[in-house]
């Protein structure tokens, strides 16, 4: 008997609804790249992808030798999709004069992907991430306070600047901006000033009022001394733009990395050159790069045949981020399409006689997969379909058509018998099957040698695990003298590679009565060499007897790292 589902007069009314997600994230990873930015796979610092409204290309980099900040990056960004369908993109610059900038723009970031998914609009994103860090900071001064010490705020405290963006499937634009980061649109190739912000900090502020020529901006002593950010609780609130987007648009978001160094006229005579938001993306991280790296002046166009002088020293540059979104309201991609490869769940698809709906992806399958139901006109279930992503691509493009009243007076006129959706596409055997997983998961407790693809090598390392959480993977490496942690999403990464490879190690099971010589060098680059007796195997305790006749008790974990550390002998006597 086929499964029952509500007939497709009830389906059809159902809201159509984009699957919310986090399209692209950065922030630096301080415990996995420790004060080595430079060593960053670009594929985590760049991203390019094509939506539903237009494609965004995305860059953030530490800024090279010539950055002030090259032990860490400190600024981050990420962008996603909401419920309705809208884009959102973020950038966060984490204050570098503060010992947390780093944990602001983390803290941020995390935040910000939050509430924009959530449907926030951006100036309450950011509001709602100020009243994060202003409760940090409090809770922070409590507790210096509560130790008889001045809390000072600049040293002591956390925040951050930062721009957020979000357009609607109608095209409509809703910007917001807090401190020294800056949103510009540019427009037929010129700067368009309803969806351009400015930037809070002492010689934009005088520009503003009057005491200072725009051109002196670059040049100013107090650039850096910001009157706004996110955190700072008696600064000046977020600014907010809001404004109906046109095909091509391109909104540019970007860190002072971009706009202390480069001018909003360089930007868009940059994009009249530039066909893409990519090409545009590039040209703007190379020159702003150049010059971050310079250490004697160069010269700036601030307008037509306007040029200033600006001064570089050695080691002055700042972490760089820019974001290019360049609008597409009229491709005809949108109307059948939700992001790249992400077609909105409920909503009814048909190709030929088959009618289709899409599914929630469940927790099994890759990202680059697509749940499909094909359905009868009562809504019984002829087929459930697993989809890679490039293939709904192709098919889409071949006929596909997006509709929530299908012809339901032919399709019922139709035989039960007809041809199915796996039949009409061709599909391989095991591209329509639900996917299993084939890979064994790593188990708690268990030793692992794990091969995985690096930046330009591949990478072979061993790992005790000791547990997995919601946001950490911790595990021990015998090459640390400490227990390790690391973020979930850099072992999902690992895991979900299909290049990885994981080969379980199996030191000799600890049988009592045997006994074996250890020798070797530690962490420390001291010797050792002693001698242990198993007395009795508990499972996650194993009971030694020393050389001298000592009783000792030690994890499973002791036992596997005497074998596996590099450079140790293990004899059985």
């Amino acid at each position: 008997m086929s499964e029952r589902q509500p007939g497709l007069d009830h389906l059809k009314q159902k809201e159509a609804e984009v699957v919310p997600e986090i399209l692209g994230r950065f922030f630096y990873n301080k415990a996995l790249y420790g004060d080595h930015p430079d060593r960053v796979p670009h594929e985590e610092t760049h991203k390019d992808i094509e939506t539903l409204l237009g494609r965004a290309v995305v860059t953030c980099d530490y800024g090279g030798p010539g950055s002030k900040y090259d032990k860490e990056n400190q600024d981050s960004f990420v962008m996603g999709s909401t419920r309705d369908g809208s884009i959102y993109l973020a950038v966060i610059d984490g204050a570098g004069g503060s010992g947390g900038g780093l944990e602001a723009s983390i803290t941020v970031n995390r935040d910000l992907g939050n509430t924009l998914e959530q449907g926030m609009s951006p100036v309450e994103a950011i509001q709602s991430a100020m009243n994060v860090l202003t409760s940090i900071n409090d809770k922070k001064k409590a507790q210096i306070e509560s130790q008889g010490r001045r809390f000072n705020f600049a040293n002591q405290g956390i925040y951050a600047t930062g721009v957020a963006a979000k357009v609607e499937r109608s095209g409509r634009v809703q910007l917001a901006a807090s401190g020294d980061s800056k949103i510009a649109t540019i427009r037929n190739g010129d700067i368009l000033r309803a969806g351009t912000t400015q930037m809070q900090n002492i010689p934009s502020d005088l520009i503003k009022s009057g005491d200072l020529d725009p051109q002196d901006f670059y040049i100013h002593h107090f650039k850096s001394s910001i009157t706004g950010g996110i955190g700072i609780k008696d600064g000046a609130s977020p600014e907010g733009q809001e404004f109906q987007g046109q095909h091509r648009d391109r909104i540019v978001l970007a860190s002072d990395g971009l706009w202390d160094l480069v001018s909003e006229y360089e930007v868009a005579q940059l994009s009249k050159q530039c066909n893409s938001a990519g090409a545009l993306e590039t040209r703007l991280f190379a020159l702003a790069y150049e010059r971050n790296n310079l250490g004697t002046p160069y010269v700036l166009e601030h307008a037509p045949g306007v040029f200033v002088p600006v001064p570089r020293y050695p080691k002055s540059g700042d972490n760089i981020t820019i974001a290019v979104i360049e609008l597409d309201l009229e491709s005809k991609n949108h109307e059948y399409l939700g992001f790249e490869g992400n077609p909105m769940v409920n909503v009814i698809y048909t190709l030929e006689n088959s009618i289709l709906r899409i599914e929630k992806p469940t927790d099994k399958m890759e990202k680059n997969q697509i749940k499909v139901t094909e359905l009868n006109p009562d809504g019984s279930i002829r087929g459930k379909y697993i989809l890679d992503k490039e293939l709904w691509n192709q098919v889409a493009q071949k006929g596909f058509s997006r509709t929530q009243a299908p012809d339901l007076d032919v399709i019922k006129s139709l035989p039960l018998d007809r041809p199915t959706f796996k039949d009409l596409l061709d599909l391989p055997k095991e591209t329509a099957k639900t996917p299993e997983v084939v890979k064994e998961t790593p188990q708690v407790g268990e030793t692992y040698t794990i091969t995985t693809p690096g930046k330009d090598r591949m990478i072979c390392f061993r790992i005790y695990l000791v547990g997995v959480t919601d946001t950490d993977v911790i595990f021990i490496d015998p090459t640390k003298p400490t227990e390790q942690k690391r973020p979930r999403y850099w072992w999902d990464a690992i895991l979900n590679n299909p290049d990885t490879k994981f080969e379980k190690f199996l030191a000799p099971e600890p049988t009592p009565g045997d006994t074996y010589q250890f020798s070797g060098v530690d962490k420390n680059g001291t010797a050792y060499n002693f001698q242990l007796t198993v007395q009795k195997n508990v499972g996650a305790d194993i009971h030694f007897i020393g050389k001298t006749g000592n009783a000792l008790v030690r994890p499973r974990s002791f036992w596997n790292n005497l074998f596996i550390t590099p450079g140790s002998k293990a004899i059985k006597l």
